[in-house]
């Protein structure tokens, strides 16, 4: 990325480990929620895009998934109800922040369409129910697959 003004769209894939037994998971987009692109019994992950440009020299991240103010953008995935189960126990929302995601690992990821950016996190809160506020990303964080 060069200018203020360029944009590029980034692949994203995210990875909810550790599921808790009996609770959705959907990703939060303006228009409704995401299904998942795969599943196990230990884990899902969803496949999206991003829009990526850079303002004032800092990688601004845009589109329907994207959520928070210019500076803090981050990714919601939902659980219990708001994951569209209305039986559900559990109303809960995690937060992926983007901020840690490098220009270097952007201009990778659009070098080829083939690769993406990847970030995993536990599906898991301390209480045993499903995560919820703002989600540590496991392993090396945001990483080029």
């Amino acid at each position: 990325m060069k200018g203020d003004r360029e944009e590029v769209v980034v692949p994203v894939t995210i990875k909810v480990v550790g599921l808790p037994a009996g609770v959705n998971f959907r990703v939060q987009h303006k228009n409704g929620l995401l299904d998942p692109s795969a599943s196990s019994a230990n884990s899902i992950a969803f496949e999206f895009s991003v829009r990526v440009q850079r303002k004032h020299n800092e990688l601004n991240f845009l589109g329907d998934y994207v959520n928070g103010p210019v500076g803090d953008r981050f990714i919601y995935v939902n659980s219990g109800t708001l994951a569209g189960d209305e039986n559900s126990g559990y109303q809960r929302r995690a937060k992926i922040k983007l901020g840690s995601i490098t220009e270097k690992q952007i201009a990778e990821v659009t070098k080829t369409s083939t690769k993406r950016l990847s970030a995993s996190i536990s599906g898991l809160a301390k209480d045993g129910g499903p995560a919820c506020a703002t989600v540590p990303i496991l392993d090396k964080g945001w990483v080029v697959i």
